[in-house]
């Protein structure tokens, strides 16, 4: 060997060494994300800062609602919008991620691409500060939710921990607020417009405090009726009829 190539061998050695050792340290300082196997997260907002804390109980809280406690249709309409192959994934959608990116180049505005076990895993355990070695913690996190805990665990967290208004997390409150109904009454229309909401709820709710429709909000809403039918979670006259509800 020359001595050339044994310099080149050399450095591939360390940089090898190098990663192994970062690895190591990041899953020694990585959270654990196994707690929300057996455990449920509790948001504590601080009035001071506005902003929320994770604590962790071993009983459910009041206002949790479990899965099957919230409307098919209003899961689905969430579902279909945040992460529509989330029943499929591994946690990490790549179809998902090269549409953005596609779209992206397009100058298209587009909703990120992380999926709702991402979120979940974020919301839980990392900060929101938007860092390379942030979103790879988010990654490694993501993967440990999907090993230890079901689809419906995952979902049902996200629901409940959600931001759907001023000060405003889980879909418990946001259906009273809104809708003055439970969970379990929720339209598929209603579900939409909760779905609009998720990524700036105080800036989307405008619809609510007028108590009319942007354009903005029914046409996203719209958009995600018709993928809903599209997916067969709506019949062509549960679509029309969704269409044209009106709940204000």
């Amino acid at each position: 060997m020359t001595r050339r190539k044994r310099f080149i061998l050399a450095i591939l050695v360390a940089l090898g060494v190098l990663g192994f050792v970062g690895f190591v340290s990041l899953a020694v300082t990585l959270p654990d994300g196994t707690t929300l196997k057996t455990q449920y997260p509790v948001l504590k907002v601080m009035a001071a800062t506005n902003q929320f804390r994770i604590e962790w109980s071993p009983t459910r809280p009041a206002h949790w609602a479990r899965l099957d406690q919230i409307s098919q249709a209003a899961r689905n309409a969430v579902m279909i919008s945040e992460d529509w192959a989330f029943y499929d994934h591994n946690g990490l959608d790549e179809k998902q991620i090269l549409e953005v990116l596609e779209n992206s180049l397009k100058s298209k505005r587009v909703r990120g691409a992380s999926t709702i076990s991402q979120q979940v895993a974020k919301n839980l355990y990392l900060s929101s500060e938007r860092t390379l070695w942030r979103k790879f913690r988010e990654v490694l996190l993501t993967f440990q939710l999907e090993a230890h805990c079901t689809k419906d665990r995952i979902l049902e967290t996200y629901l409940n921990i959600a931001e759907w208004g001023e000060d405003l997390y889980g879909i418990t409150g946001a259906a009273r607020l809104y809708f003055e109904k439970s969970p379990a009454d929720l339209t598929a229309r209603e579900g939409a417009f909760l779905a609009m909401l998720l990524p700036s709820p105080k800036r989307y709710s405008k619809s609510f405090r007028e108590r009319a429709l942007t354009p903005y909000a029914l046409k996203m809403m719209n958009g995600i009726l018709l993928k809903m039918l599209q997916a067969h979670f709506l019949t062509q006259e549960e679509y029309d009829q969704a269409l044209h509800e009106r709940f204000w």
